[in-house]
């Protein structure tokens, strides 16, 4: 039996970055910065 998972994993496991769009490329930048923004101030922010 062949799951849908496996297809996306192996789909991922191919992906190589000159196949992503440019705005494939910008989207993950941003949400790159800004997970790292929001782990920045959550771990200032929780010191009070």
């Amino acid at each position: 039996m062949d799951y849908l998972i496996y297809g996306l994993a192996d789909y991922v496991a191919n992906l190589r970055y000159e196949d992503l769009s440019e705005r494939a490329i910008e989207v993950g930048k941003q949400a790159i910065l800004d997970s790292y923004g929001n782990m920045v101030f959550g771990r200032y922010c929780s010191e009070k």
